[in-house]
């Protein structure tokens, strides 16, 4: 089992933080109902069925969405 320490950094741009209490206690089951209740973020679906996320009226490929640390939706496309 692996330790990943949590590392402060500064950063220019809003940062919402979503943690696994948090994911368990609202009950979501996928990335999107765990986005759900972010407040101006808005998830909309790509035509492959996959979702993208924007925020306060930006773009999806101007929002990077991690998981565990990882980028999971394209910085080129932003679908997840």
């Amino acid at each position: 089992m692996g330790v990943r320490r949590k590392v402060e950094l500064d950063v220019s741009a809003a940062v919402d933080r979503i943690d696994i209490e948090a994911i368990e206690l609202q009950g979501a089951r996928d990335i999107g109902s765990a986005l759900r209740r972010v407040s101006s973020l808005k998830l909309n679906y790509a035509n492959s069925g996959k979702q993208t996320v924007s925020i306060r009226g930006s773009n999806a490929t101007d929002v990077a969405v991690f998981l565990d640390g990882v980028r999971i939706n394209d910085a080129q496309t932003g679908v997840a």
